[in-house]
């Protein structure tokens, strides 16, 4: 009987030094994910987009590809159209942008600079999907200008 007991208050303490293990785990993943998205916001709106010495900055052919079907997208939609209409292009626009972070192979600071123009790219999609066809609208613009700067700023 106090062999049974023994194992079973050895087992419940190596159960719970497991379980905690994971617990901790688990918090420390989470902190990181969320630090590091905290810092990503708060690095693309410190630094500004800038130029490579007056030049643009090269980039792979794909990123061009993709950032110009957004654009060719964002410019062609009408602006009447109906909320799923704007989920539509929100899925578009999704998948240009997936397409373009798939396939990048843009290295160093060509490669911080393109984060920096697309980063804030995100949450003007997550607007196209507003119930508000005010937000809706907005945010059209505002990818449109945001997608503007690609020309300016970088070459394939």
């Amino acid at each position: 009987m106090k062999n049974s007991f023994v194992l079973i208050l050895i087992s419940v303490s190596l159960f719970s030094c497991i379980s905690d293990n994971k617990t901790e785990k688990k918090d420390a993943q989470k902190e990181v994910k969320e630090t590091t998205t905290e810092d990503t916001e708060v690095e693309s709106k410190a630094e500004a987009l800038r130029l490579d010495d007056g030049k643009k900055w090269v980039v792979n052919p794909e990123t061009t590809k993709g950032v110009r079907s957004m654009t060719q997208r964002i410019t062609n939609f009408d602006l009447t159209s109906n909320s799923e209409k704007y989920q539509e292009l929100f899925d578009s626009l999704d998948s240009d942008f997936r397409y373009i972070f798939k396939e990048c192979t843009t290295e160093g600071v060509a490669h911080d600079q393109l984060h920096i123009m697309l980063f804030p790219l995100r949450g003007m999609f997550n607007r196209l999907k507003s119930p508000e066809e005010k937000i809706r609208k907005e945010a059209v613009g505002e990818i449109k200008t945001q997608l503007g700067l690609y020309e300016n700023y970088f070459t394939s």
